[in-house]
């Protein structure tokens, strides 16, 4: 994570949970990453994970729109991100964010690799 950090600074964010943990340290519990705003002030959202025991609590919404939020801030005026079409709880968070849907490309990672491209304007 710390290359991470590193590469992205605040576009990589993590959600901590329990703060005393068997290593007594904090507990990650998810994180999200996003590259910085490129050509045409276009972001993509790299990655979001959530740990499953902490899933439905709005911790992916909070990754996410902190991170839109951060996004908008370094100028972005777009931020795409590609979700495999039978991740539900994804598309539904990204919709209820008002992504929209702008592709679909059916051997995105390789053949039979289907992913859905969406997109938000944040300007």
């Amino acid at each position: 994570m710390r290359q991470f950090l590193d590469i992205a600074g605040e576009l990589f964010t993590v959600a901590v949970g329990d703060p005393v943990t068997r290593s007594g340290g904090p507990e990650v519990v998810g994180y999200m990453l996003a590259s910085p705003p490129g050509q045409e002030q276009l972001t993509w959202l790299l990655s979001l994970a959530v740990d499953s025991t902490y899933r439905r609590v709005g911790i992916g919404r909070r990754l996410m729109l902190r991170t839109l939020a951060i996004c908008r801030s370094r100028g972005a005026s777009r931020v795409r991100c590609t979700v495999r079409p039978d991740n539900r709880p994804m598309l539904s968070l990204a919709r209820s964010l008002n992504f929209a849907e702008v592709d679909e490309d059916p051997h995105y990672f390789g053949r039979g690799k289907s992913r859905k491209v969406l997109e938000l304007s944040v300007s």
